[in-house]
């Protein structure tokens, strides 16, 4: 189609060329403008700097029958286009001619991706603080779930973060007959579901970190298709807002839009929000072995934002097997969509906490079950605290000294280490068939 366009422009230059003395008397023909194909898609990183002209225009020319190449006066219309937005957008393209003709409109498609920067390690700080806080007190045990909970006192911290291995799991509860020569059946739905996450509480309750969910994998007849069993741990936040809150950010999965996350009411009043990732992306399927950093922090004022670093892609045979068997991508960083969380980025004083769980499906404020179902060995190297002391922000080891720990609802469940003084470190192991006999 170009060529022809060109072919035609030709034409039109041969038959209104004009005698080397003749006046010009008119020129009424507009300019073209030409997009190349293969500039007419491109992808941006959300938030990057740019020169917007320059980065547009790669591909776009422009050509008139008596002024020539126009490209250099090229105009763009791109009033729509917000670097800080995921999602497509179009870009429009034209030019005046001397005469002041104007050409064809033509556009191309601008893809702004997810993506936020991984938060830089901050120093450490080991010496007392003036003026912290206490070690908080006891814990209110909530029920249905088996877990490991420590909770820092209520202070000025600004977020935390934490190194961990991941666990190898095995589930013995389904909805169903399952495969018990596997650790992980994933054609059957699960009744227990491991998770390892971090929350933050200022004015509401925040909870973020990975779950055992659903995949996209090859089923028995070789076939790619989701499962039925939660099979890799993904990322997920949880946060409750006010009721007619404007950021509070529901919505479905749209990936014409670039939207690859889905949020999520879990009650009437839209108050208390789930969300989680597109769940085909495999990049964020995070396995056994696999050593990630997680972060949780306030990048503005009343909003928070969950971000996964990779250190270590898991060494595990199974693991590795599993990406292999599935072409899933190796894993990457992952960062969150800013989410409300009011109070956080501010002076109100906040408490934090990390958790080891196993989750039971409908079981939420209802006692937990027995099971057999294992979360095996989940190694914290480090978790720390974040702390502006003077005028640098410091991590500070999520220690003894400045946390209460909970195992509930049976303590004989969970074999766990001392928690390192300068690091903040320990493992967990959740082992429930430990107290078949006891009661709570």
């Amino acid at each position: 189609m170009r060529k022809l366009l060109i072919v035609m422009l030709a034409i039109l230059l041969v038959s209104c060329k004009k005698e080397k003395n003749e006046e010009i008397k008119e020129d009424n023909i507009a300019p073209l403008v030409f997009v190349d194909g293969a500039y007419l898609s491109h992808e941006v990183k959300q938030n990057v700097i740019l020169n917007f002209d320059q980065f547009f225009l790669q591909g776009v020319t422009a050509i008139d029958d008596v002024d020539g190449d126009l490209t250099a006066k090229i105009e763009i219309d791109y009033a729509d286009f917000d670097i800080s937005t995921p999602g497509r957008y179009k870009i429009y393209f034209f030019v005046h001619d001397n005469a002041q003709n104007k050409s064809n409109l033509v556009s191309k498609t601008i893809i702004v991706k997810h993506h936020y920067e991984i938060l830089e390690s901050y120093p450490i700080y080991l010496n007392s603080i003036s003026g912290e806080k206490p070690t908080p007190g006891p814990q209110r045990l909530f029920r249905g779930a088996w877990y490991h909970k420590v909770v820092s006192s209520r202070d000025q911290w600004l977020g935390m973060e934490g190194t961990i291995v991941l666990p190898e799991v095995k589930i013995r509860r389904y909805d169903g007959d399952f495969d018990s020569s596997l650790d992980l059946d994933p054609w059957v739905k699960n009744l227990d579901n491991p998770s390892i996450y971090m929350g933050g509480n200022a004015t509401y309750e925040s909870d973020v970190g990975l779950t055992l969910s659903l995949v996209h994998m090859k089923n028995p007849e070789g076939n790619n298709t989701i499962s039925t069993g939660s099979y890799a741990f993904r990322p997920f936040w949880r946060y409750i807002t006010s009721l007619n809150d404007p950021d509070k950010d529901i919505g479905v999965i749209n990936l014409t839009q670039e939207r690859r996350y889905g949020v999520t009411a879990l009650n009437a009043t839209e108050t208390n929000m789930y969300a989680n990732w597109y769940n085909a992306d495999s990049e964020f399927y995070y396995l056994p072995g696999d050593k990630l950093r997680l972060i949780l922090y306030s990048p503005k004022p009343n909003f928070l934002q969950l971000q996964v670093e990779v250190l270590e892609k898991s060494s595990l045979a199974s693991s590795i097997k599993i990406r292999e068997d599935n072409n899933w991508r190796d894993p990457e960083d992952f960062t969150s969509p800013l989410f409300k969380s009011e109070g956080h980025g501010t002076e109100i004083f906040k408490e934090y906490k990390r958790v080891n769980a196993i989750d039971q499906v409908g079981r939420e404020g209802i006692d937990a079950l027995k099971s057999e179902t294992e979360v095996r060995l989940a190694k914290w190297e480090s978790v720390y605290l974040f702390r502006k002391i003077g005028e640098t922000i410091y991590r500070v080891p999520f220690n003894s000294r400045r946390s209460s720990l909970l195992n509930a609802p049976l303590d004989g469940a969970f074999i766990t280490t001392p928690i390192e003084y300068d690091t903040g470190g320990t493992t967990v192991i959740i082992d429930p068939k430990r107290t078949i006999n006891e009661e709570e």
